[in-house]
């Protein structure tokens, strides 16, 4: 069976149809070409040119109302469409038609559709594939009235592709490639009669896909490089991402890199990567949108100002069984690297945040999920504090280096009897005094009492003058520190304890205000009677009570000691 002509025109109340020239052979290669598509009427108007149609078609299949078609290609269609919203009582009972096609291609497509819903608001689709080969492949493609969708696998290259929906937010690859695989789709009703939808998801690769208005903010994700395999995707959990990892079991993602950019801030990442459960960055970065000097004129939002930057970090195995059953999320252990952070509080300019900063213990079992990490360890971080003082109008500097911290036990369900936080971790503080700190806190003991252990090693005092001066009005003039040693228990309200202090030739005084670092005779005059009646020259480790009493929001520390010899 056979058909062909040329010049061939169909007409209807709504629709012209034309097609150039026609050769279509059963089971055999078909060609349609010159194909011509107009259709307009109350709820849609379709203008669509298709060059060159090729088929396989099986014409008896066909006749009886089943498309059924061994290959279908489609090159460089170009179609304008905007289809309108159709309720109930505009459509019309149809015989219900099965499709079969071994291998559908679409080649080159010049699409613009505008889709309008309910509410008469319209959603956009715009994929202009003519200049980098875009292509649409679908292999087995089957469509029955109880499964309308179903394939092996849909192939699409997207290029110059743009979705906006209507609510405004918009999806686009913009000038840049996304290579997507669609394997085992299926679009089936369910036992109530409405449609659910399954398909493992490839994106084999990236290059600068972007999204925008993200979220109440109207954030942008940029998404650039590398490939993401293994995404399980259903309709039963497509609004939770993390239900779409944990049912993603084999999910791989290979060497990302992006952005993701609000008002406030912009987080940066490179080398995202995850395999076997275990997720690791080549580095990552949160920095501020207002800059530090504009900051320090006048900033933008309450908050203190905060950047990060990291090396490489490395989180896992994690276990998506748990968090999937019991929405537990449980790590093995978290590992940062060349972590560098920088912060500046300005007490020149007004501050109405209530920061209240809770214990470790406390902050952990104040968190709404499940979380149990069994190590959590920071590597070779630098830790710079920027500090204007009103009442010395003058910015302060605190750098931290080489500090390494381990913490252990990091969980908030399932507690038992024994089960305590620990942190150790070692620095140095002003980049030269070395620091070692050793914290433990009982998740059982309802008191909230937290242990620390500090202890320092030497140092030449008049290096904490680039901290005293501009903080505190004061300056050490002389001075050797041997060490400090501070033993104390405390919870959220206050703390108490010990500490020894080994130092000699110690000679401080304070300064004046308003003009640093120079000294008034009044200064001089109490520094002199100071180290005469009340600080200690020399001091060979004699025990003070330290008590720390801090307020839980926006209250002054006040810290007292009171020295004691050693029975």
């Amino acid at each position: 069976m056979s058909l062909d002509g040329e010049k061939v025109l169909l007409l209807g109340p709504d629709l012209r149809v034309s097609v150039d020239r026609l050769d279509i052979k059963d089971r055999n290669h078909s060609v349609i070409e010159g194909i011509e598509v107009q259709q307009q009427n109350e709820f849609d108007t379709i203008m669509a040119v298709v060059p060159r149609l090729t088929i396989i078609p099986n014409i008896t299949e066909v006749v009886s109302g089943n498309l059924t078609l061994q290959g279908l290609v489609l090159q460089e269609p170009r179609v304008r469409a905007t289809i309108g919203n159709k309720d109930s009582t505009a459509k019309k009972d149809k015989k219900s038609t099965t499709i079969e096609i071994g291998s559908a291609l679409l080649q080159k497509p010049d699409i613009d559709l505008t889709l309008i819903n309910k509410q008469d608001s319209a959603s956009y689709i715009r994929w202009d594939g003519t200049k980098l080969n875009s292509y649409l492949k679908i292999t087995n493609l089957k469509s029955t009235p109880e499964a309308p969708l179903k394939a092996d696998q849909i192939k699409m290259y997207l290029t110059n592709f743009e979705f906006i929906t209507a609510k405004a937010r918009k999806y686009a690859t913009n000038d840049n490639k996304l290579n997507i695989e669609l394997n085992d789709v299926l679009l089936a009703k369910n036992s109530d009669g409405k449609m659910d939808w399954k398909t493992n998801l490839n994106i084999l690769s990236l290059d600068q896909l972007a999204f925008d208005s993200l979220g109440k903010n109207n954030a942008i994700l940029e998404l650039d490089k590398g490939d993401v395999r293994n995404v399980a995707l259903n309709s039963k959990y497509i609004g939770s991402v993390g239900d779409i990892i944990t049912n993603s079991t084999h999910l791989s993602i290979n060497g990302t890199n992006g952005k993701f950019a609000t008002g406030k801030n912009t987080l940066q990442w490179y080398g995202f990567t995850v395999k076997d459960r275990v997720l690791g960055v080549d580095s990552f970065s949160l920095v501020p949108k207002q800059s530090v000097e504009e900051y320090r004129i006048a900033k933008a939002y309450n908050e203190d100002y905060l950047s990060i930057k990291t090396g490489k970090i490395v989180g896992g195995p994690i276990d998506l069984e748990k968090y999937n059953h019991d929405s537990i999320l449980s790590i093995g252990r978290i590992e940062l690297n060349d972590v560098d952070l920088f912060t500046f509080k300005d007490k020149l300019q007004p501050d109405t945040a209530k920061r209240y900063k809770p214990l470790p213990v406390e902050m952990l079992l104040g968190l709404k999920s499940s979380l149990n990490i069994d190590s959590v360890k920071l590597n070779n971080m630098h830790v710079t504090y920027w500090e204007i003082n009103p009442n010395t109008d003058t910015l302060g500097i605190i750098p931290v280096s080489n500090l390494n911290v381990l913490m252990r036990n990091i969980k908030n369900y399932n507690i038992k009897p024994n089960d305590s936080i620990y942190i150790l971790a070692s620095a140095d503080v002003l980049d030269q005094l070395h620091t070692t700190l050793d914290v433990s806190q009982s998740y059982s003991d309802t008191t909230g009492y937290m242990r620390m252990n500090l202890t320092t090693g030497p140092m030449d005092l008049a290096k904490f003058n680039t901290v005293l001066v501009p903080l505190v009005g004061a300056k050490v003039f002389d001075g050797q520190l041997q060490s400090l040693q501070v033993n104390a228990i405390g919870t959220n309200d206050a703390a108490i304890g010990t500490a020894h202090m080994y130092y000699r030739g110690l000679k401080i005084g304070l300064l004046n205000k308003k003009d640093l670092p120079n000294q008034t005779f009044m200064n001089k005059l109490v520094s002199r009677l100071a180290m005469a009646l009340i600080v200690r020259k020399n001091n060979r480790g004699k025990e003070s009570l330290v008590f720390l009493n801090a307020g839980r929001i926006n209250r002054p520390l006040t810290i007292s000691s009171k020295q004691r010899s050693k029975a």
